[in-house]
């Protein structure tokens, strides 16, 4: 009986310790707030989502706007391409926390195509 006592008292000690070893193993990634902005005036959109699966919406405009909580390692990307019979310049931008982590511009009035991508670290 004594030799089973004395694992489970120091067990218990390990156990609450504020800065045990099963501590890094339990904690949480911090989020990171990430936004997908477009300036368009009648584009099809497309992008990444939280969960990194593919969406997309046409006759979109600058009023679209995505957001989500990231974490590191997410695959990030955003793009737009002119919508039928559309024509200007286009651009993608790609916020954490408020300022631009990535941006894109198109060079081709008639496409219009912008795509920007990284990944959150």
């Amino acid at each position: 009986m004594k030799h089973i006592i004395f694992p489970l008292i120091a067990f218990s000690f390990v156990s609450c310790n504020k800065k045990g070893p099963l501590e890094p193993q339990l904690a949480f990634p911090p989020l990171k707030s990430v936004t997908y902005k477009i300036n368009c005036d009648d584009c099809f959109v497309w992008w990444s989502n939280e969960d990194g699966v593919s969406e997309s919406l046409n006759n979109q405009d600058s009023d679209w706007e995505y957001s989500f909580n990231g974490q590191s390692g997410d695959r990030l990307e955003v793009g737009v391409m002119n919508s039928e019979g559309s024509l200007g310049y286009n651009s993608v931008s790609i916020l954490l926390n408020d300022e631009i982590l990535q941006s894109s511009s198109s060079s081709c009035p008639i496409t219009g195509a912008a795509f920007a991508t990284d990944t959150l670290n």
